[in-house]
């Protein structure tokens, strides 16, 4: 396979898009693999290794559940055709399509990426990095990106997405434009900075995300300071169908710094732009809450 077929095969895959939802789970066990044929060169990566590693990615950056399922997408990505699991003769498949985590591990079932697939790959540890990259921007936004090359250690290496990709081209006005629409103020603190003349530390934040076909507009922004930002992106915090702040029932923190910023946010009114025309649009709010936003389970 080339670079491009491989890049269509990836892109390709199938999840759940009802209503722009997310379904990271596939998107995120590929990255996985990714990383450890980085790492080690490995083509098999088994389901006890990776269990851990995807329970925890999905349990901070997939849509809040009461328990988390790797196998789902260990599983299925052979439906996709670019993915293969050993001994799957010797596991058990219920009536949905699904198996027994428990059975993965006992059975010692690994998966791997196509033959063709690793062998295309394992001599271009750039495009490897390039499509993990890819595979990122396509589910995430940036600062949640930024956090899992973190968690998986790559952040040593440059992340430049492949020339031959196809991305939805981003608004070079929409930080700006998100910005000046609130007074260059954090929507939540009310934060505002500046060195000398140049403001800093208030970003433009997408309510949906950009990824999940969230447009480049002001009513679909909010300028938030970084750390709400993070916040929001994390779903720590919510806005409702009123502009007030809903905090996450999981959200804690025990320092007073915490506290200020946080404790008292749930009720509290959103700082709206001075045209109101440009408040957060309701459907964007509604994609945030259902997406994002960890609400109690």
């Amino acid at each position: 396979m080339n670079d491009s077929e491989i890049i269509h095969s990836f892109l390709e895959i199938r999840q759940y898009s009802g209503k722009n939802g997310r379904a990271p789970h596939k998107p995120l066990l590929m990255v996985v693999a990714l990383t450890n044929i980085l790492h080690e060169g490995n083509r098999w990566l088994s389901f006890k290794k990776s269990s851990p590693i995807l329970t925890e990615l999905l349990e901070i950056y997939g849509k809040p559940a009461k328990k988390q399922h790797p196998e789902y997408p260990f599983w299925r990505l052979q439906n996709d055709k670019i993915w293969e699991c050993s001994n799957k003769e010797k596991i058990v498949v219920n009536k949905s399509g699904d198996v027994n985590p428990k059975q993965l591990v006992s059975e010692g079932v690994q998966g791997a990426f196509n033959q063709d697939i690793y062998n295309a790959l394992i001599k271009k540890p750039q495009f490897i990095l390039q499509l993990i990259n890819l595979i990122l921007e396509n589910n995430f936004e940036e600062s949640i990106c930024s956090e899992i090359r973190t968690m998986l250690h790559l952040d040593s290496f440059s992340h430049d997405a492949p020339s031959s990709a196809k991305k939805r081209k981003r608004d070079a006005n929409f930080p700006l434009d998100v910005k000046k629409a609130y007074g260059y103020r954090c929507a939540i603190c009310d934060l505002d900075c500046k060195l000398g003349r140049t403001e800093f530390a208030i970003e433009a934040s997408h309510i949906q995300w950009h990824a999940f076909n969230g447009p480049d507009t002001v009513n679909n922004g909010v300028a938030l300071c970084s750390i709400h930002h993070k916040a929001f992106d994390r779903g720590s915090i919510t806005i409702d169908f009123e502009y007030k702040m809903e905090l996450s029932p999981l959200f804690n923190g025990t320092s007073e710094l915490s506290k200020l910023m946080f404790d008292k946010l749930s009720g509290k009114e959103l700082r709206q732009p001075r045209d109101r025309k440009l408040n957060p649009g309701f459907s964007f709010i509604e994609w945030h809450r259902r997406e994002v936003f960890k609400s109690k389970i």
